[in-house]
């Protein structure tokens, strides 16, 4: 879903439409207290072990390379570039284990202004359960899944006509207005 998400955001950001704040579902949370940050931090380390977030962060970067990797068809060139590729993990994993705590202290803050006290106690304690921890700890990887990236490159490609079309007839009357100002020079500068 991110990466649908910045798709569309890349999409509309030269538009001249601004979107709203999505809906809140509750009342709007009050700022976090540190008691809600303490809870944030607990949910964080339950979905996001300093551990399991370095070992996630390689196994996306495994992910990511292994359809460039499967495109060398000798099996020696192969060999040498998921070393590489390896080589370059093991160089990066003591940098991330020292940027991690960072890492993990940004999503505890996000997740305290975004969710009242309440609601991180109900999530903590969907996190503990067998099915919230294999949910959350593996969300991020099913957003990767081939057929959902497929999916997500189908509707991109789909609505982009609209999209630029929309772009178009913005930029258009926006010039109209220009001319009619008395800007002699004004065009639309996409055609």
């Amino acid at each position: 879903m991110k990466i649908l998400l910045t798709s569309l955001c890349i999409a509309l950001a030269t538009s001249t439409v601004s979107a709203a704040e999505p809906a809140k579902t509750d009342a709007v949370v009050a700022a976090p207290t540190s008691a809600r940050i303490e809870l944030a931090r607990q949910f964080t380390s339950l979905i996001n072990p300093a551990d399991k977030m370095t070992e996630s962060l390689r196994e996306v970067m495994l992910l990511g390379a292994s359809a460039d990797l499967d495109k060398i068809e000798d099996e020696a060139e192969r060999t040498a570039a998921e070393g590489k590729l390896d080589e370059l993990l093991t160089r990066l994993e003591p940098r991330l284990r020292e940027l991690m705590p960072a890492m993990l202290e940004a999503y505890a803050q996000v997740y305290s202004r975004e969710f009242s006290d309440d609601e991180l106690e109900q999530l903590i304690a969907f996190a503990k359960t067998p099915t919230g921890y294999h949910y959350l700890s593996r969300a991020d990887f099913l957003d990767l899944d081939p057929a959902i990236l497929g999916a997500q490159e189908e509707l991109r490609t789909g609505i982009a006509p609209i999209v630029e079309d929309f772009q178009k007839q913005a930029c258009a009357e926006k010039a109209a207005k220009r001319l009619a100002a008395g800007e002699d020079d004004a065009k639309c500068s996409m055609g």
